[in-house]
């Protein structure tokens, strides 16, 4: 056996192997934590083409969201306080609550309230399955930032919107910090729309925004859509590329060394 050719044919097939690797790192972009989370939501009401997509592929990824039925996420069906606080509770980590909860989301509940997430008493008062709106989503978000430790330092200004005059006294603080970190945009007109409710696609868009924001991933700036499509620096479609970039890889990583045997 010829050790010394098949020590050269070795070193071609790692030299080209580096210069591939090499390659594929500069075509492919980086990826950041949020794209790493990101999941191709297994739900039939989701299409790639979805403004939500990426928003409900995140909030699936994380465990932030339950579907709304076997297969079905129900984007358009309207988001209530259970579901956010309950997807409060999960970014938590399930901290441990004193008693026993017939379900997860009165486990959420009392959670909520024993640490001023929300303002309910936890005995009834909770109202688990009235939609929310925005203000209220905008207040809870909030109260959970002060809970974690993720409010800015200095109180920010409130925003411009046109109409301010309909924002409840009480959603002042959380609209604030919610308009600041880009959580929740304005919609058409520069309106808020803060007694209008959410749906679950929108709830999603909000927690993957808030979560960014939080973990310091930086939320892209939204367009005057209400419904702006989250951008993220990797996404589902790029990642369907990775597996064909591979594959044409190997080939050449198998046919260069017959062709051009050292």
């Amino acid at each position: 056996m010829d050790t010394q050719n098949i020590s050269k044919k070795a070193f071609a097939q790692l030299l080209l192997l580096s210069l591939l690797t090499a390659a594929l790192t500069l075509i492919l972009p980086p990826l950041s934590a949020a794209a790493l989370d990101e999941a191709a939501p297994n739900y039939s009401d989701v299409r790639s083409s979805d403004w939500f997509y990426g928003d409900v592929a995140f909030v699936t990824a994380r465990a932030l969201m339950a579907p709304a039925a076997a297969d079905k996420f129900g984007p358009d069906l309207p988001a209530t306080r259970a579901m956010l606080v309950t997807a409060l509770y999960r970014l938590a980590g399930f901290p441990a609550t004193d008693g026993i909860y017939a379900d997860l989301s009165a486990e959420a509940a009392a959670w909520a309230a024993k640490t001023g997430v929300t303002d309910d008493t936890g005995e009834g008062s909770f109202a688990s399955d009235v939609s929310i709106t925005r203000e209220e989503t905008a207040t809870l978000i909030f109260n959970y930032a002060r809970y974690a430790g993720a409010t800015p330092g200095k109180e920010p200004a409130l925003p411009d919107f046109a109409d301010m005059d309909q924002v409840s006294v009480w959603a002042l603080d959380g609209l604030r910090y919610c308009a600041d970190t880009g959580v929740i945009p304005a919609g058409p007109g520069n309106l808020f729309d803060p007694q209008g409710e959410s749906t679950r696609a929108e709830l999603a868009a909000m927690l993957h925004r808030f979560v960014l924001a939080m973990e310091g991933e930086g939320v892209p700036a939204a367009p005057a859509d209400p419904n702006p499509r989250t951008g993220l620096p990797f996404s589902p479609q790029d990642a369907a590329m990775a597996p064909l970039i591979g594959a044409a890889a190997l080939a050449i990583l198998n046919y260069l060394p017959r062709r051009f045997r050292p």
